[in-house]
């Protein structure tokens, strides 16, 4: 008996018929397509209605919705994974509506999305990659089941969540260390500030040259409002630190980059926000650029 269906193609083949295969396999369980090159092809979710399917997994493959089918639901399916491919902000809403069980969401490298809206009640794990290169470009999650996200290259600057009573743990990951890098890292601070479990890869060594940190005895947080100052990489503006920022509930933190003596020094700030911190975890991504700030610790 069947209980995995995994299947490739390269662009302009023939593709088999889903429909075909899963009314052949009533038990399947799990879907994996991945195309070799982009070619259009469109994996219709209807297909999924009445099915057992509880993974899928579409690589390089457009989604798409019959009209007739918005009334039904699939109710099978538990995890979903997007990879490099396209969609548009109106399919991903029609998706979720659509899977109304789903409680793992990976979307990795869609391009086409600007103001992404997650609605889910059963939604637990959430990850977006390379997202919100477009200056407007939102992410709005209302999932009150949602219990950890991972961010890997997201650059948006306006993040909303919705009853985020349930969510303890975030993983942030920048590919580049840059200016641009360390401003995206305020917003996410801002919107993942009652995580309990942070694990951030890679970390910013202008963070002390950007601002003039003050503390404030009565909430650890930084002082407002910060006035711009020229640094190495260009004038600040002020509406990066508008608002306060830090890690009021933090009690676990991974971090992963390189440990030079600025690094040391934004983590000392870091930390300084972080009053309920019980447990640090600090691995050394970069050793062939550690300048022994490490060693200090």
């Amino acid at each position: 008996m069947m209980r995995q269906l995994g299947c490739a193609w390269m662009a302009g083949l023939c593709m088999p018929s889903f429909a075909k295969q899963l009314s052949l396999n009533s038990n399947l369980i799990g879907i994996k397509v991945k195309m070799k090159n982009m070619s259009g092809y469109a994996f219709h979710f209807s297909k999924l209605i009445n099915s057992s399917v509880e993974v899928l997994r579409l690589h390089c493959i457009e989604i798409s919705f019959a009209e007739e089918t918005f009334s039904m639901k699939i109710h099978s399916l538990r995890e979903l994974h997007l990879v490099d491919s396209f969609a548009l902000d109106e399919q991903i809403k029609n998706m979720m509506a659509f899977c109304v069980n789903l409680e793992i969401l990976s979307i990795l490298d869609i391009r086409g999305l600007h103001n992404l809206r997650i609605v889910s009640n059963k939604l637990k794990h959430f990850k977006l990659s390379y997202f919100g290169f477009v200056e407007g470009d939102s992410l709005q999650l209302c999932a009150p089941s949602l219990e950890s996200v991972t961010f890997d290259n997201v650059f948006g600057r306006k993040y909303a969540l919705k009853d985020s009573s349930c969510l303890v743990e975030a993983h942030l990951d920048f590919g580049s260390r840059g200016w641009e890098e360390f401003v995206c890292w305020t917003y996410l601070v801002r919107f993942l500030s009652s995580v309990k479990r942070l694990c951030i890869q890679n970390m910013w060594n202008w963070f002390p040259d950007y601002v003039d940190i003050k503390r404030q005895p009565e909430d650890c947080s930084f002082e407002q409002p910060m006035t711009s100052e020229e640094g190495r990489h260009g004038k600040i503006g002020e509406e990066v630190f508008s608002r306060r920022f830090g890690f009021g509930n933090l009690k676990h933190l991974e971090l992963l980059f390189g440990y030079s003596k600025d690094d040391l020094l934004g983590l000392e700030i870091l930390l300084q926000n972080c009053p309920q911190l019980e447990t640090m975890v600090l691995v050394n991504s970069y050793p062939s650029h550690c300048d022994g700030g490490l060693q200090k610790l």
